[in-house]
């Protein structure tokens, strides 16, 4: 427990100002500060801001959950749970008495997400499983435990209705583990016995929207290739089940119409993207009209704020206070003024950087949350005293690294080779001493990796807590360009659609713009590059010597895809009759027959550079075959490969050993061949 030991002697410590850094100091940040285990996890404050709640490394690393009186000087920090076999994942306040949290294992082979939900209260007692984390679920029948939920069952939301209930859903799965139902029902935190809600639900019932009350208003649901968005007319008073009214149909599989997002104040908010602009924006649904309203309530050209953004709502009572929302990193709008007040202070008391002031009792609370994210150091907690103004500081994820120690990000939009806007996010080192550029980064041109993000139908980590790679590489002297290639959301559809069928082809071409923009910049040195990912993005560090010859040095991957049309047949066997999801991975890769050019396991002789690339022995996503068969075809034609399987890991790497041993090998493979800065 030394992350508690830390914050019990030095709690509530005022930071105001970064701590003063040697620029000399940057390259000997060890691995172990990057991909290390947090010292804190998850933090969360009660509503009235007097119990302030965290997930911490206890017994054999687990993370476990600990809460503190915040009027009691010094903070004394309580174990409120510990589980043999997880990790504590987040914790949520449903009133300043009770709080309910769920779980994953940090030491499982197979990433199996978040999962089981357990209540207790903030002094630690009445504590109880809900839902059982585990999927065989033989606790369930275990006497005693009859009310116990399979882990079918999942947290929907929260209700902030100041009682002990929350919301649940019962998940129906297709046959990728993916959600094809969800049932919705209410369930008390200290008699789970579940309420329905959904009774009558249409057919494929799958995304809930619900009033303050939590009762269900709006539901979407996918069924026959179509996605369709539901009203509730009404409910049958003797068996509760409810009449649906159709609002509108779209293709499950195309991206076109609109997405429902939430109901506020019996308003339907949409997303939707209107018009020649790219980029989603928040809407109405006009109910009189049957139609969207066309002035936007949030919008920003060239980004998805409409799928994004949420409601900051004051509880209890669901007053909207102002919006959050993502563009090139996470913004704050207060539409009252009284925040706006306290963001500006916050603002000026830690600048330079995202401060997202957390909280619930918004108006009333005696104390607020506040998580800060910089481009320069580790994300960190402090809570804002109401009365005196006064920002104390609670800790950071990440203490070894040193305040300020690391690389300046910046957003761009450049241009393809074809015309198309791309986004770029650049890394730059911290400059060493004597040699600074602009903000204190180091001048060009400099070494550079190539950073490709995984998905393909994602978009880079805009906090780098989420992704430590580009700030590790950024540490060790290299400049770091990650590309939203076409195909990345978050941009509008048709840079999405843009990318369907294009896996080592226009996807690649848009990496290599990337690349070719930041060296006619002068930042990248283009005799010393590498390009590297994971998943999707190791698929892609492994084509780019392919499709680009002479514009790498090495090539780094881990989890990756070797095999497109092996992947694709897997695909279409396990979705058996179900077509529209076979045609799926179709439509977005390709039919098998046409991508055996653009796999690495066939066109391993072309790489022509050093390789690391490593899987995980028990990985469910990727299978182990992608690696064994891409490494006999690398051992064939003679390439420089160091290849590693891990036991006991997946898709994602769950254990600090593993990272390590991985990250370490990277930055071997990197200094011998870019030569350093």
């Amino acid at each position: 427990m030394r992350a508690t030991h830390r914050l019990a002697a030095g709690a509530l410590a005022l930071l105001l100002q970064a701590a003063a850094f040697d620029a000399t100091a940057a390259s000997a940040i060890p691995l172990a500060a990057f991909f290390g285990p947090a010292e804190i996890g998850s933090v969360a404050l009660s509503p009235s801001g007097k119990t302030l709640a965290m997930t911490v490394p206890g017994k054999n690393q687990r993370l476990e959950l600990v809460a503190a009186d915040m009027d009691q000087a010094p903070l004394r920090f309580k174990s409120l749970a510990w589980l043999t076999d997880y990790d504590v994942a987040n914790a949520y306040w449903l009133n300043d008495k009770r709080l309910v949290f769920d779980v994953y294992d940090s030491q499982a082979g197979e990433w199996a997400g978040i999962t089981g939900l357990w209540a207790v209260d903030a002094d630690g007692e009445n504590g109880r499983m809900l839902i059982d984390p585990f999927w065989a679920g033989f606790r369930a029948v275990v006497p005693g435990n009859r009310n116990i939920l399979p882990a079918e069952w999942a947290l929907h939301s929260l209700l902030h209705d100041g009682g002990d209930d929350v919301l649940v859903v019962e998940r129906g799965w297709n046959s990728f583990r993916g959600v094809a139902t969800a049932a919705l029902s209410r369930l008390n935190t200290h008699v789970p016995r579940p309420v329905r809600l959904s009774s009558g639900a249409p057919e494929g019932a799958q995304h809930w929207l619900t009033d303050a009350a939590g009762k269900p208003q709006f539901v979407e649901a996918v069924h026959e290739g179509q996605r369709r968005v539901y009203q509730r007319e009404s409910v049958d008073g003797a068996n509760g089940a409810a009449t649906w009214k159709e609002l509108a149909s779209f293709d499950a599989m195309g991206l076109a119409g609109w997405a429902p997002r939430f109901v506020q104040d019996g308003e339907l908010f949409v997303a939707q993207e209107v018009g020649a602009d790219p980029g989603t924006r928040l809407l109405l649904w006009d109910a009189a009209a049957g139609a969207v309203q066309p002035q936007a309530v949030l919008a920003a050209k060239g980004f998805d704020v409409g799928s994004n953004a949420e409601p900051i709502l004051n509880q209890p009572g669901g007053q909207l206070l102002g919006w959050r929302y993502r563009l090139d990193t996470v913004y704050t709008r207060w539409t009252d003024a009284s925040m706006a007040q306290t963001q500006a202070a916050v603002d000026r008391a830690l600048p330079g950087r995202v401060n997202l002031i957390q909280c619930q009792a918004c108006l009333s609370a005696k104390r607020l949350l506040v998580l800060s994210l910089s481009d320069r150091e580790p994300p960190s907690y402090s809570v804002l005293d109401r009365a005196s103004g006064k920002l104390s500081y609670i800790g950071s994820a990440h203490p070894d690294i040193p305040s300020g120690a690391l690389g300046a990000r910046s957003f761009q939009r450049i241009t393809a080779r074809d015309g198309r806007s791309l986004p770029v996010y650049v890394t730059r080192p911290k400059a060493t001493a004597g040699v600074a550029g602009a903000a204190g980064t180091a001048t060009g041109p400099l070494p550079a990796v190539l950073y490709i993000h995984g998905g393909p139908w994602s978009r880079v980590s805009l906090e780098w807590s989420h992704d430590a790679v580009p700030q590790f590489l950024a540490s060790r002297g290299y400049v770091v360009v990650e590309p939203e290639f076409r195909g990345s959301t978050g941009y509008g559809v048709a840079h999405q659609l843009a990318g369907w069928r294009q896996w080592g082809l226009a996807m690649q071409d848009d990496m290599q713009d990337a690349l070719q923009w930041a060296i006619t910049q002068g930042l990248v040195d283009k005799n010393k590059v590498c390009i590297m990912g994971a998943s999707y993005g190791g698929y892609a560090a492994l084509m780019g010597p392919v499709r680009h010859p002479g514009a790498y040095r090495c090539a780094i991957s881990w989890v990756a895809p070797t095999d497109l049309p092996e992947l694709v047949r897997d695909w279409r066997k396990n979705a058996g009759m179900n077509e529209a999801l076979a045609s799926a991975m179709e439509a977005r890769i390709g039919k098998a027959a046409e991508l055996r050019e653009t796999s690495p396991v066939t066109r391993a002789a072309a790489l022509q550079v050093p390789v690391l690339a490593a899987w995980g022995v028990d990985d469910r996503r990727v299978p182990i075959e992608h690696g064994r068969n891409f490494r006999d075809a690398a051992r064939a034609a003679k390439l420089d490969l160091d290849y590693v399987e891990y036991p006991g890991e997946g898709h994602v790497w769950m254990k600090p050993a593993t990272r390590l041993d991985f990250f370490g090998r990277a930055e071997k493979l990197l200094a011998r061949t870019l030569g350093g800065p």
